[in-house]
């Protein structure tokens, strides 16, 4: 059985379970117990190539947004889709990153959104140009 989810490359992180909330469960580089799952991450922009249409993703990845945003470049420039994304400041902060690093590659994208002032948020997430 493979685990699979979305990411800036096709590489190898391990799975990280959260003992509270399995909504939270996460993917990281290092191990933190012996026989850890490992899950394999693969670019939307490699699976996506065929599609003839794609109007809205949501991505709510545990820190893993930008890597998300960095593999799906082509699918969002082809199909202009409307996102909604969670921003978490601690669990970008977990893979050194910060909201910053989504709200650039929002701009690089020519996308518009909100930037709420708490800790935890979603971004609703529109293409400038039209559709």
């Amino acid at each position: 059985k493979w685990s699979v989810g979305l990411g800036a490359t096709l590489e190898t992180f391990f799975i990280q379970p959260d003992g509270y909330n399995v909504g939270a469960t996460r993917l990281v580089r290092e191990p933190k117990i012996e026989g850890q799952r490992t899950a394999f991450t693969v670019a939307l922009d490699s699976i996506a190539k065929e599609w003839e249409r794609l109007d809205f993703i949501k991505i709510d990845a545990e820190g893993f947004e930008p890597f998300i945003l960095d593999g799906a470049i082509q699918t969002i420039e082809k199909f202009k889709p409307v996102m909604l994304i969670e921003v978490v400041v601690e669990t970008l902060a977990h893979l050194n990153f910060t909201p910053d690093d989504i709200y650039s590659r929002l701009r690089a994208l020519n996308y518009s959104f909100e930037i709420s002032l708490r800790h935890s948020y979603d971004l609703l997430c529109t293409p400038l140009e039209g559709r």
